[in-house]
């Protein structure tokens, strides 16, 4: 591959990399994003992937589907360049252990139901629709605020639902 071609990217050779229009030369000028992404492919260098993946979300239109995620492989690359771990691998295990032993953050107002936030604590929680937990999902929900329970039901009187009986089996 000797030269470039629109919309094609020559790897083999490390030359600089343009986008082409019809007599060869660029339309416009790389926006931020184009030239990251153009100098990764220059480098084996980690600094110019690390700007790109913190540069992405901040973009107008830009969303990061798993946050979790895009901030401990952001963490890991810090890892790497500012030479706390020598390999990629070290530190993504550095920092999954430690994210690890830490536990999940919450923003300040989660919703969930019993089932997830079963065996965590949290400040306050509120309790809606009561009527429609089951005894176990009830004490459950009951059992998870430190400071405070608040319970918002149509009744005075706290009922669990009833929950469906298993089928009997014949033996």
């Amino acid at each position: 591959m000797s030269a470039l071609t629109c919309s094609k990217l020559n790897f083999q050779s490390r030359s600089p990399i343009r986008a082409c229009g019809s007599a060869g030369t660029r339309r416009r000028p790389l926006d931020a994003m184009q030239a990251a992404s153009a100098k990764i492919t220059q480098t084996q260098d980690l600094p110019p992937t690390l700007t790109l993946l913190e540069d992405a979300p901040r973009r107008t239109g830009g969303w990061v589907y798993r946050r979790e995620l895009h901030s401990a492989l952001c963490n890991a690359l810090c890892g790497v360049i500012t030479g706390t771990n020598s390999t990629l691998a070290d530190a993504v295990w550095d920092v999954q252990n430690r994210r690890q032993h830490a536990g999940r953050r919450f923003s300040l107002r989660s919703v969930g139901s019993p089932l997830l936030v079963k065996g965590l604590e949290f400040d306050h929680v509120i309790i809606a629709d009561t009527e429609q937990l089951e005894r176990n999902n009830l004490n459950v929900a009951l059992t998870r605020g430190a400071k405070s329970v608040t319970i918002i039901s149509g009744s005075a009187t706290l009922q669990a639902a009833r929950s469906t009986p298993a089928p009997a089996q014949h033996t």
